[in-house]
């Protein structure tokens, strides 16, 4: 990033947004594959539509951010069905 611009709002606590480069690494991953699960398809909806994750394009780096109910579905406070 550039300068001192940061990705996590002026409030955000505890922000954790990660390079979509550095997900790619640690998981394995090829772009193509995490693209899928990021936006799905036109039959799999992927986890931003289903509200699971955040993204934020700062300086065109892609930020991919935990929602609070990734967060808590993680935990496992939420079930599904």
């Amino acid at each position: 990033m550039s300068g001192n611009r940061s990705p996590c709002g002026p409030g955000e606590l505890g922000c954790q947004l990660f390079f979509k480069s550095k997900i790619i690494n640690k998981l394995k991953m090829s772009i193509s594959l995490l693209s899928y699960h990021i936006n799905g398809t036109g039959k799999y909806r992927g986890l931003k539509v289903h509200r699971l994750i955040e993204t934020k394009m700062v300086d065109k780096n892609l930020y991919v951010k935990l929602s609070s109910m990734g967060s808590l579905l993680l935990k496992g406070y939420v079930k599904g069905k």
